[in-house]
């Protein structure tokens, strides 16, 4: 390999390339989700099931497999699992029929997705100079939004003029090229010490560390909140536009472009807020944007009652907002770690954020279903307003638990 190929600079602008092709996948059932929802029979709460139980597939492995990363070089993983992304997407493309169809390679996308992202993380985290981490660490947290962005544009696009089979199986090229960047351009993880080899998975020493506990908790929060919004937003919209005082300069908006375009904001509010940590806190800007989030949530539920570019102008200031405190997020846990059980704790953080985003769409649906249904501006508001009161663990969780140790 040159020289180049192995500058910082060159290492995180393809993994973060290729992040975005690993989650090509990731939203497309919730930007097509009314479609599905006609062609199968789906109520809001089976919908919200199959959008979420991806992050059921992510939960499961996820634990297993960024663990692991302490015991074997993190690049093997996310080979694997870049290859199972592109069965998945196949998959899905050629045999999902109805929920449970859909849900079984829903699972293995979200399987995909726990080897690649996290894994990829503490890559960087093994492999990059010291004074290049956290710039790295923020980069590769945006392609979470950006990898959003791409797959709710890439699907709506496809979607319009394509069979949704057919739609699918080119979502398969985005872990394929992911595979390939992989492969070229990440160097190997320098093997560890066998004294620096954990004799076993050890998460209750993981758990021990309430410092490094405090950013899980909020990271189950941000993601519950960020599944939420991927899984529900185009829904919203659609709903928005029909029953809302379009104005004309908005008539030609598709859902799938303004939630591109919400999700891409996400991506650059995470880079920039990473960047305020040294300057305000690492646990004062998260708990700000929290609650901005939170405030934002409620008020897209009341603009329903007023005009749509009032409702559109808040997507896009929330989808800033919820992606916003990802990186510092992440820089925390890091930061907190044992160096020893980095891999472990990241794991548990992992764990965290899938254990929330899969269960926060199915509660948000099944309050829209208990409220009123989709086509309710009263079930939207009580949905959003569900949602800001479990934003506040968050701020409450890093406000109790992060606080430095005191010396006797």
């Amino acid at each position: 390999m040159s020289q180049i190929f192995k500058s910082p600079g060159v290492i995180i602008a393809a993994m973060f390339i290729a992040n975005v092709g690993g989650m090509t996948g990731m939203v497309s059932f919730p930007t097509l989700v009314l479609m599905f929802q006609s062609a199968w029979d789906l109520n809001n709460t089976e919908a919200g099931w199959v959008s979420g139980v991806y992050f059921a597939g992510y939960v499961i492995a996820v634990p297993i497999l960024t663990g692991l990363t302490d015991r074997m070089d993190p690049k093997k993983i996310i080979i694997a699992s870049m290859i199972l992304g592109v069965f998945a997407s196949v998959a899905f493309a050629l045999w999902a029929q109805g929920i449970w169809t859909a849900s079984i390679w829903r699972f293995l996308q979200g399987a995909s997705f726990a080897g690649t992202y996290m894994p990829t993380l503490k890559a960087l985290s093994d492999t990059l100079p010291e004074s290049k981490q956290n710039r790295g660490t923020a980069i590769l947290t945006s392609s979470y939004a950006m990898g959003a962005s791409f797959s709710f544009f890439v699907t709506g696009q496809l979607g319009a003029v394509l069979p949704w089979q057919t739609a699918f199986l080119l979502l398969a090229l985005g872990p394929m090229l992911g595979l390939f960047l992989t492969f070229l351009f990440l160097p190997p993880s320098p093997a560890p010490r066998q004294s620096d080899i954990p004799s076993k998975l050890d998460f209750v020493s993981v758990f021990r560390n309430k410092r490094a506990f405090a950013y899980m908790v909020s990271y189950g929060v941000h993601n519950g909140e960020s599944s939420i919004m991927r899984a529900w937003i185009v829904a919203y919209l659609v709903f928005a536009q029909a029953n809302l005082a379009v104005e004309e300069m908005f008539l030609d908006w598709s859902p799938a472009v303004i939630a591109t375009v919400a999700n891409l904001l996400g991506a650059l509010a995470t880079v920039m807020m990473a960047e305020m940590v040294s300057k305000v806190g690492r646990r004062q800007i998260i708990s700000l944007i929290m609650m901005t989030s939170a405030v934002l949530g409620v008020g897209l539920g009341v603009s329903l009652w007023g005009p749509y570019g009032i409702s559109l102008v808040l997507v896009f200031v929330y989808g800033a907002a919820i992606s916003a405190d990802a990186a510092a997020i992440n820089g925390g846990v890091i930061a907190r770690a044992d160096p020893a059980i980095r891999g472990q704790t990241m794991a548990m953080h992992a764990l965290f954020a899938a254990a929330a985003a899969f269960v926060s769409p199915v509660v948000f649906g099944f309050i829209l279903d208990l409220a009123g249904g989709e086509q309710s501006k009263e079930a939207w508001t009580w949905a959003f307003g569900a949602t800001a009161a479990f934003i506040a663990i968050g701020p409450i969780g890093l406000f109790i638990l992060d606080r430095p140790t005191k010396k006797p």
